[in-house]
């Protein structure tokens, strides 16, 4: 059983070291930060539809896809403006936004990475691992939508965007959600759950808890002689 685990705890690690060399590439990262610029594009502005929201790579840092920038304004205060500049017959229109910044490594690459790297030292049929991957993989996009979405909704507030202001008792429990999913110990935790949910079936959580129970009953035993 020890040989298991210390194998198992080197495996992670190579696993993990192999896994963030490859996703050190600027094509790897460009990938991930595509892929999240189009989710969130997609799913976040829906669920925040009186707000204008840009998700996009930070310009002030083009050679570096992890970063992100998010540009926001109340919408109708955007159609305002390019309202009046279509009747004034400008041609360009500079509009200013507010704006925050994620950094996606620790957003979302660093918890996929701990995940997968968690998987391939499970010591499970890679049958299992695949179908495990596919599973944790949708359950953390729906951990970085809502984390995405709790951010964006905390700066709407902050910046005081007409649509977003609420009570204060609102917008003080919408700070304390974001600031527990916008941190590296949420996403650490979050993709523990998410293998010890995907990668072990019923039957292996009995077979733990029977591996336990005998363990304690053998610890008992010479107690009870004595």
């Amino acid at each position: 059983m020890r040989k298991v685990f210390l194998r198992s705890v080197l495996f992670f690690f190579v696993a993990y070291v192999l896994l963030y060399l490859l996703f050190s590439f600027s094509g790897a990262k460009q990938t991930i930060a595509n892929t999240y610029k189009g989710m969130a594009n997609t799913f976040v502005l829906p669920v925040l539809p009186g707000a204008y929201l840009l998700f996009e790579q930070n310009p002030g840092l083009p050679d570096d896809p992890n970063q992100i920038q998010v540009r926001l304004e109340s919408q109708a205060k955007v159609d305002r403006q390019m309202q009046a500049a279509r009747e004034q017959g400008l041609k360009t229109i500079e509009l200013k936004f507010e704006t925050y910044h994620i950094f996606l490594f620790e957003f979302f690459t660093f918890p996929l990475l701990f995940f997968t790297a968690m998987l391939v030292a499970t010591p499970v049929k890679w049958k299992r691992k695949l179908q495990a991957f596919f599973i944790g993989l949708a359950l953390l996009l729906v951990f970085m939508f809502f984390k995405t979405y709790f951010i964006t909704l905390y700066h709407l507030q902050r910046n005081q965007i007409a649509e977003y202001q609420s009570s204060d008792f609102w917008e003080g429990m919408v700070e304390k959600i974001q600031l527990g999913f916008n941190n590296i110990t949420t996403a650490l935790i979050t993709a523990t759950l998410i293998w010890a949910l995907t990668v072990f079936q019923k039957s292996d959580w009995k077979k733990q808890m029977d591996q336990f129970n005998t363990v304690s009953t053998q610890k008992k035993a010479p107690e009870k002689s004595k």
